[in-house]
């Protein structure tokens, strides 16, 4: 039986760019391993699986995902123009606070994740290390900020397998790259930009508002919009509709 994928593209930086989403909204209790068979064939960084009572699970093309940005993002604005205003969604890590506003979809995270200080040899590969953090999202972000954008720019793909967030302040701009090891480079990742919410707090900064830039390299211009206070964070960005799939 086909399965109806809907497609957005998320965080698109004016009608272009963005980060990919598959939206699976049929209502069907799927068994895990028919969802992730979905999300593979799909391809995409992330496939969303919707369920009537506002639970979510979140998959990539390997592995099921406790939590992502750009999904509830894309799924909380996808809602609202098929006419379901939804306040929360609840993926695994538990529910997180949802709308839209205007062509902007958005999700609320409280800033409550713990942080380490990275007690490793700063890598090779890294240019113009400033300071560094991991965040548990759960999965630990390493969390790296460079001295500028040039910085983010000239990095190669990261060996190893860590998450890595690379990031270069520019006035109200941050530069970011998010990379899963060797394998793969995101062009704009919602979790990553509450991680970097998480840092700031405890960097020192209370309170902020930055538009991340992310994916030039890779193709896919990107743009995140990010504010926080000390104890939450606001991730929203402009969502774009595609053709849909079927699977």
């Amino acid at each position: 039986m086909a399965v109806d994928v809907h497609v957005v593209r998320v965080f698109t930086r004016g009608e272009v760019g963005g980060n990919h989403l598959g939206i699976v909204a049929d209502g069907e209790v799927r068994a895990t391993e028919v969802m992730q068979a979905i999300a593979t064939e799909v391809g995409y960084s992330e496939t969303i699986f919707l369920s009537d009572d506002g639970r979510v699970r979140i998959f990539t093309p390997f592995d099921e995902l406790p939590f992502a940005g750009h999904p509830l993002v894309g799924a909380a604005w996808w809602l609202a123009h098929a006419g379901v205003r939804v306040r929360e969604l609840r993926p695994p890590i538990g529910p997180i606070r949802c709308g839209v506003l205007g062509d902007r979809g958005w999700i609320e995270a409280t800033l409550d994740q713990r942080v380490e200080e990275f007690s490793g040899r700063w890598p090779d590969w890294l240019p113009d290390p400033v300071r560094s953090c991991v965040v548990h999202m759960p999965i630990p972000y390493v969390i790296w900020q460079v001295a500028s954008p040039d910085s983010v720019a000239s990095i190669d793909p990261v060996p190893g397998n860590e998450w890595v967030y690379a990031v270069a302040d520019a006035g109200a701009t941050t530069r970011a790259r998010f990379f899963v090891g060797q394998e793969f480079e995101d062009p704009a990742t919602g979790s990553a930009a509450v991680a970097l919410a998480r840092a700031r707090v405890h960097w020192g900064e209370e309170s902020g508002e930055v538009r991340i830039l992310q994916g030039e390299e890779i193709g896919h211009p990107s743009s995140i919009h990010l504010s926080w206070t000390e104890r939450r964070c606001r991730v929203a960005g402009t969502v774009h509709p595609e053709p849909s799939l079927s699977i």
